[in-house]
């Protein structure tokens, strides 16, 4: 698989991507902190901002950060992520979510701070396995605060890392209560794989100064001020961001274990209404799994008997491994709760009355059942399935979204959006909680019930909070997708 995604990628000879763009901007930057706004090198000390930025990236890591495209005017997202095409012998566009914040960032004492990222791009709906991304941030002027990493080296589908990628962003506002930025941004790719794109991005954070009740950043004093003009407030709006994820120490305990995945995604739904995304979830989230040491099976587009039948092949193969073994099953498509059960919908369900769904569809709880029956060590059950009933004309009662399920000895349940709610399908690609999951899987360090909590903040800050994933656990020990 990785030379087949590697040849797409390479294919013919292209000519070689622009180079990166030199950054000349005019006006100064906007800052906010402690709520008060204004500009840098007037209202906040340059040296004081580059230290602040030191402090949120620190706080930050390790943790997952957003990217999305925006409007340079009203500082908004205009897509989930940002695109770019790659030229090969079949041209394909690159997905970049996010990143990946790794610990240890440090603020050099003047006016840099050094930390590392990692940035994988989705491709084919396989999802890149890259080297970190050594960065600095520079504050250089009041206007001119840099952000540039080295090049760093990929792969697509598990092949060699030939693939050479780069990218800056140069700032323009940094809301540090909210942990928000805005800028210019470029990302090339070459040699393996020719790409390039550039434009105007925000990057969100799960913790800003609201979070942490510290002051990373504040306002010069009097004296200072009375030496600069009074700078104007900015117009934009900054991007919301939920609390983070509590600090706390862990210790892992499930890690160097043998790892099985159930992974099935449903869009071509015969008689009812189709969802393009489903599919394209599915894949990702397998890709990732796969990345992550996880021994994987996919079903796209499963009848009754197909997912049955997997169930029964996944019981018996973590009932026959290590009793220590980690199971997981992830399934994106339609699902209802009838009388406070809930199915998950086949691609082949014939469902015209109510009482049809015990036949017609698959009931979670014979998933969950399974994998309790086979003794392994932790189960993950994840439930992107929390769309709009598509049969409710149909039903006398009808219930949005799935209902609750407590989770059984040693299995966290996760949902795409709280019991009772509906979910997104999404706009682009993936759905807000796929993308989300399969980033926030890839950050190392995490355990799993903080990796969940920062799921949640992503996918509540792209969705406008209309959205909030929700999890039942009864886990006792830690797990770390990524130790």
């Amino acid at each position: 698989m990785g030379l087949m995604f590697v040849g797409f990628l390479v294919g013919c000879a292209h000519p070689p991507p622009p180079m990166m763009p030199a950054y000349d901007p005019q006006a100064a930057v906007e800052i906010c902190a402690g709520g008060e706004c204004g500009k840098a090198g007037e209202k906040f000390a340059l040296k004081d901002i580059a230290k602040a930025m030191g402090d949120m990236f620190a706080a930050n890591g390790p943790g997952v950060w957003t990217f999305c495209a925006a409007s340079r005017d009203s500082k908004r997202c205009t897509q989930n992520q940002i695109t770019y095409t790659v030229n090969g012998a079949i041209p394909a566009t690159g997905y970049v979510p996010g990143a990946a914040l790794r610990a240890g960032a440090k603020y050099d004492g003047k006016r840099g701070v050094s930390f590392r990222v990692n940035i994988p791009t989705i491709v084919f709906n396989t999802p890149s396995v890259c080297d970190d991304a050594r960065s600095k941030l520079v504050v250089r002027s009041s206007n001119n605060i840099f952000w540039q990493s080295n090049v760093y080296m990929c792969s697509w589908g598990g092949g060699r890392k030939n693939i050479k990628a780069e990218g800056q962003y140069g700032i323009d506002y940094i809301d540090f209560d909210r942990g928000v930025m805005g800028g210019e941004f470029a990302i090339r790719v070459s040699e393996g794989g020719n790409g390039y794109t550039k434009g105007y991005a925000i990057t969100t954070l799960p913790i800003g100064m609201d979070e942490v009740q510290q002051a990373w950043l504040r306002p010069l004093g009097p004296m200072a001020a009375a030496r600069v003009k009074t700078a104007a407030a900015p117009v934009y709006t900054p991007l919301a961001v939920s609390p983070s994820a509590l600090q706390l120490p862990v210790t892992p305990l499930m890690n160097d274990v043998d790892r099985y995945a159930l992974v099935i995604g449903n869009s071509a739904y015969q008689y009812t209404a189709k969802l393009p995304n489903p599919v394209n979830d599915a894949r990702l989230i397998a890709g990732t799994l796969q990345s992550l040491g996880f021994n994987v099976t996919l079903l796209t587009d499963s009848t009754r008997q197909a997912i049955k039948r997997s169930v029964v092949d996944f019981e018996e193969k973590l009932r026959t491994a290590k009793r220590s073994s980690i199971g997981l099953f992830y399934y994106a498509g339609h699902g209802v709760q009838v009388k406070g059960r809930n199915y998950l919908i086949p691609v082949d369900a014939q469902i015209n009355r109510e009482y049809e769904v015990e036949t017609e569809a698959f009931d979670v709880q014979m998933v969950l059942g399974a994998m309790e029956y086979a003794g392994n060590g932790m189960n993950i059950v994840v439930l992107d399935a929390c769309r709009n009933n598509p049969f409710a004309r149909s039903f006398r009662s009808v219930s949005r979204g799935l209902a609750r399920m407590d989770a059984p000895s040693g299995t966290m349940i996760a949902y795409a959006t709280a019991p009772g709610d509906v979910a997104a399908d999404g706009e682009g690609t993936n759905s807000p909680y796929s993308e989300a999951l399969a980033a926030a899987m890839r950050v190392k360090g995490i355990p799993i019930e903080k990796m969940f909590k920062q799921v949640r903040i992503l996918v509540r800050e792209r969705t406008g909070k209309e959205q909030t994933p929700w999890e039942a656990s009864s886990l006792t020990g830690d797990f770390f997708f990524n130790p």
